[in-house]
């Protein structure tokens, strides 16, 4: 016949009389599991956090040849070419992307003529995407010398119209 311990260990089954497993560990108390838990989540937590708010600039400053900017992606654009929009955006080659402003992008793209908004984001490492909505052209406006200029559907005229374009006129 065994003799049983006295100590219950409800976590653990083959505790001995001093409440070792055997290999000599004590067992890990649940209370001292959910506080390392806890400590590991805030831990992660706080990693996170600071990523998202200084993770370009220290990559940056840690890893300058993989934050310089390698690629740019343009994504929406059928009328207009994709070197003016890289030349209008003022993206150069030793920018990093901690440098690279999307609000200002965006602004300097909304300036070509049929681009009626753009939308800049950066994604670490080391691109930024460039989101275009172009204008659709609903009539033709005939100037007062003979011009003609694409209209979009607020009334805005944007763009020469090539020659033999057909649909309503202004």
């Amino acid at each position: 016949m065994s003799k049983r311990s006295a100590i219950r260990w409800p976590w653990k089954r083959n505790a001995n009389r001093l409440g070792l497993i055997k290999g000599g560990h004590a067992p890990m108390r649940p209370q001292r599991r959910s506080l390392k838990l806890a400590l590991v989540a805030g831990a992660g937590a706080a990693g996170l956090l600071i990523g998202t708010q200084f993770g370009d600039s220290l990559l940056a400053r840690f890893a300058p040849h993989t934050a310089r900017l390698a690629s740019l992606e343009v994504v929406g654009n059928v009328h207009t070419e994709t070197r003016a929009l890289v030349a209008a955006s003022g993206l150069g080659a030793n920018l990093t992307l901690a440098e690279v402003e999307p609000e200002a992008i965006s602004r300097a793209l909304e300036l070509l003529p049929w681009v009626r908004e753009a939308r800049a984001t950066k994604i670490t490492p080391n691109r930024v995407v460039v989101a275009i909505q172009e204008r659709v052209p609903v009539a033709v406006a005939r100037l007062a010398d003979g011009t003609r200029l694409l209209v979009d559907s607020a009334g805005i005229a944007f763009a020469p119209a090539p020659p033999g374009t057909r649909g309503p006129e202004l």
